[in-house]
């Protein structure tokens, strides 16, 4: 074993010196960590988290691709590691700090592969509930992002981790609070340059008025359409539909769905739309979650 992860330490070092593409990387790390996990690999994941919480590390950057990877294979793996990271005092809070640091890797690392690996352990319920512990401010540090144009990993990341959390119909009333403020993060990226009259602009949050001829919508579909999956889990209470009614939600996916060439955002946006404008009566749940066809996939 100890051979073993002595390979992949050279490994990672030799990564950190070579061009490669990007695709060609991912294959690499899928080979080498599947089989990494027919080992006790505790160890590499531990020096994978020291790697991240290192300024100074030059393989930043690979260690969170091997804790993005190794996360995704499945809900023990995720549990191995939340074992690991209180082994190293290595906190959720710790990392959403790093993530939001851009400057924090004094190497160059970007460290952008930390928000598809904080995704996937928000699989885990604790994890989410971690999140969404007010007093933490993790939500809001990471709402920011959903709109950050250098880098569609990390967008994608943040967005999924606000996503997961949103299944929680219980913290829905927080999130759309003054507290957190989530609706005009979660519409930015599906707003366009389009004009709208006056008194449509009025029902918008004010970041979401006037914002000029140069505004561009989110260019990856599958964030667009996760932007929608997030949308409509705060459909599910009746508080929610309300809230986003109230906030111009419809007027924003009005103009998206003119401009929207994506087949599966088109249905997204349409199923979303068909719940606002529904009349409550018409709906006839006060918490759609308790309806098993909501979950949307």
């Amino acid at each position: 074993m100890a051979d073993y992860l002595k390979a992949v330490s050279e490994f990672l070092k030799e990564l950190s010196t070579t061009e490669i593409k990007c695709a060609d990387l991912e294959v690499l790390l899928d080979v080498l960590q599947l089989n990494l996990f027919n080992f006790n690999n505790s160890s590499l994941i531990c020096e994978a988290l020291v790697g991240i919480e290192d300024k100074k590390s030059v393989i930043a950057d690979q260690c969170c691709m091997i804790l993005a990877n190794l996360s995704r294979i499945s809900s023990d793996v995720c549990k191995s590691i939340l074992e690991e990271m209180t082994k190293t005092n290595m906190s959720f809070d710790k990392l959403v700090r790093i993530f939001c640091d851009l400057k924090y890797n004094e190497e160059g690392g970007s460290l952008h592969y930390i928000g598809a690996f904080l995704s996937n352990m928000a699989d885990l319920s604790e994890v989410r509930r971690a999140f969404l512990v007010r007093s933490s401010g993790i939500i809001q540090r990471l709402l920011p992002f959903t709109d950050y144009v250098q880098s569609a990993t990390r967008r994608g990341g943040a967005i999924a981790c606000i996503n997961k959390c949103c299944f929680h119909a219980d913290a829905h009333s927080w999130l759309l609070s003054n507290e957190v403020n989530i609706l005009p993060y979660l519409l930015l990226p599906l707003a366009g340059p389009e004009e709208l009259k006056d008194e449509e602009y009025d029902e918008l949050p004010p970041d979401l008025q006037y914002l000029g001829s140069e505004k561009q919508r989110e260019p990856d579909p599958d964030i667009r359409k996760m932007v929608l999956k997030t949308l409509s889990q705060l459909c599910a209470t009746k508080g929610g539909r309300q809230f986003l009614r109230d906030n111009g939600t419809y007027y924003i996916l009005r103009e998206l769905h003119k401009w929207e060439k994506d087949p599966n955002c088109i249905i997204a946006c349409e199923n979303l739309v068909d719940i606002l404008i529904k009349k409550e009566e018409e709906i006839g749940y006060i918490d759609l979650n308790k309806v098993f066809f909501w979950r949307m996939t």
